[in-house]
């Protein structure tokens, strides 16, 4: 029997006055918040969940049991991880890239270190206005 676990999130963004330059996103903690508030099923936005999760997975505060007992950061974590558009590419490519590994030939390092300086020193110059 599958287990389904779920994570009620609410948050403010704030902007600037007169912009639309965001300066605070305030994360609900009070479940008086959640009142009059009504959830969504299937998920409406992906977007919004990953705002949302990525907000849990990167604020250690929100992380914390203590700051947040009602958030059940394995699921949050688990769900980032099935929704993060990086992550699945990764797990995607995993099966290819080791095969490719395995198949290469030893390349020298003083190549590779060359290799390495080169590139770094193109994409530094790429982070400029002109680019």
């Amino acid at each position: 029997m599958k287990s389904h676990s779920h994570i009620k999130l609410g948050y403010e963004i704030s902007m600037e006055k007169g912009s639309l330059k965001p300066v605070k996103i305030h994360f609900w903690n009070d479940e008086k918040k959640f009142k009059g508030t009504s959830t969504s099923e299937p998920l409406k936005y992906m977007a919004d969940a990953m705002v949302g999760l990525t907000l849990i997975h990167l604020n250690p505060y929100i992380k914390s049991p203590v700051h947040t007992p009602h958030v059940n950061f394995s699921f949050a974590h688990e769900a980032w991880l099935q929704i993060d558009p990086h992550h699945e590419l990764y797990k995607r490519s995993q099966e290819r890239v080791l095969s490719l590994q395995a198949e290469k030939a030893q390349t020298d390092p003083k190549f590779i270190e060359q290799f390495e300086k080169n590139f770094c020193e193109t994409l530094e110059a790429a982070q400029k206005p002109w680019g």
